[in-house]
């Protein structure tokens, strides 16, 4: 079964969507209502995949537990997985002198230096922005305290603070970095860096053509900044209405918000057959 927006539009073939700010409501809960819309979708024949900055064990865990048994997107684009093959891709590196002079920057600012690699995280100290990010991951950080080392297999570094500090650390960012790394902010907490280029939009990229599928063919959920590439490629793109300003003004469509069930307000509609958003 397909959908559509209009005669101009080619149908919906495969739905992206994003987890914190998006899917989960504010409590990162799912509702009663996500469950069974994402369950319609699939039943319907939409390829239903998430596409989020979490990391792919804690993307697998929500998977099994929303019964989504397809491809998925995590750490921003730095991995791709199947649930179906239980298969892993890791894409892109950091450039190591960057990504090391990064590091020293964020230590310079109250702010956590947290570093994700594929199966795990670093924290280069222990408070209590350590203690919720490891009850959020449901992961002990194999090591406290930052050496350079752990940048090796790197896929994302993360400063968590508070608003001042992240705006300070964004706006002033060394320029010996900036050719080399992407910087976007996903939540009032979080401000987060990948290798340059590397998106939940290159990532999508490759699942639609591993499907057969066009852009065109795609829609997508979202409200950060590290959702808007993705956002701007899509056919159907749909920004929450708790989205940042900037992340709207990238959405063809406005979604309502996640404590509104938006998704699932607007997967209910492709299934009805709806075409007008």
């Amino acid at each position: 079964m397909a959908y559509t927006n209009g005669a101009d539009q080619p149908p919906i073939e495969i739905v992206f969507i994003d987890l914190d700010g998006t899917l989960a409501n504010s409590s990162g809960e799912f509702t009663a209502r996500t469950r069974t819309a994402l369950k319609q979708a699939q039943a319907a024949g939409l390829k239903v995949v998430l596409a989020t900055g979490r990391p792919a064990h804690v993307v697998q865990r929500v998977c099994r537990d929303l019964d989504l048994g397809g491809p998925y997107i995590a750490l921003n684009g730095g991995a791709c997985g199947d649930m179906g093959t239980g298969e892993v891709e890791l894409a892109g590196e950091f450039h190591q002198e960057a990504a090391q002079t990064l590091c020293r920057f964020v230590q310079g600012f109250d702010a956590l230096l947290a570093i994700h690699d594929a199966t795990g995280w670093f924290a280069d100290q222990e408070d209590e922005r350590t203690r919720r990010r490891i009850a959020f991951l449901q992961q002990e950080p194999r090591q406290i305290g930052y050496e350079p080392g752990q940048l090796e297999k790197a896929i994302k570094i993360m400063a968590i603070g508070e608003d001042e500090a992240l705006r300070a650390i964004a706006a002033d960012l060394p320029v010996s970095v900036q050719p080399h790394i992407d910087c976007f902010r996903t939540t009032e907490s979080y401000l987060e860096f990948v290798p340059k280029g590397l998106n939940k939009a290159q990532a999508a990229q490759k699942l639609l053509d591993a499907h057969g599928l066009t852009w065109g063919q795609a829609a997508a959920f979202g409200d950060g900044d590290n959702d808007r590439a993705l956002l701007e490629s899509v056919g159907h793109s749909f920004a929450m209405a708790n989205a940042r300003p900037e992340v709207k003004g990238s959405a063809r469509f406005h979604a309502p918000s996640n404590d509104e069930d938006g998704v699932a307000v607007m997967l209910e509609r492709m299934v009805a057959g709806e075409v007008a958003f």
